[in-house]
């Protein structure tokens, strides 16, 4: 999956997190993932990562209590690539895992569906993402648009 760079619309601060996880749910009940890397700086970025996309850790709490997250294995064949972050501007990527959240169905048997036996509402998710730091993380999300 291809990274996209998008110019930012307004001014980053440069405070600004360098990392942030989006998890929004979808029309099959799935969550989909994707990371936005920000880069406040005035100063071009490159990233050792892998093809076909960024790897990454998760970890989900709910109510300051650990809960299990069920990620099938996944047998790849990888490619080192560099992912590049122009001064000033965004890295949008996105990754081929979703998310079965709640026990309410059985979760499907596709490897990249990654399954958290809690509903989403106060979940919290931890994303760690295999790059060098600061963009690595961690990026804390909760899932958005639940159904």
């Amino acid at each position: 999956m291809k990274p996209t760079i998008r110019p930012t619309s307004t001014p980053l601060k440069v405070d600004a997190p360098p990392c942030r996880a989006t998890v929004v749910a979808q029309p099959d009940g799935l969550y989909r993932v994707q990371f936005d890397l920000v880069n406040a700086t005035d100063v071009d970025v490159e990233l050792p990562s892998y093809a076909p996309f960024v790897q990454f850790q998760l970890r989900a709490e709910a109510g300051g209590a650990a809960i299990s997250v069920e990620q099938p294995t996944l047998d790849l064949g990888l490619q080192e690539v560099t992912l590049r972050l122009p001064a000033r501007e965004n890295l949008t990527l996105t990754t081929p895992v979703r998310l079965h959240l709640g026990a309410a169905a059985p979760p499907p048997q596709d490897r990249f569906v990654w399954s958290i036996d809690h509903e989403p509402a106060g979940l919290t998710l931890e994303f760690t993402l295999d790059l060098p730091a600061p963009y690595g993380g961690p990026c804390r999300t909760a899932p958005e648009g639940a159904r």
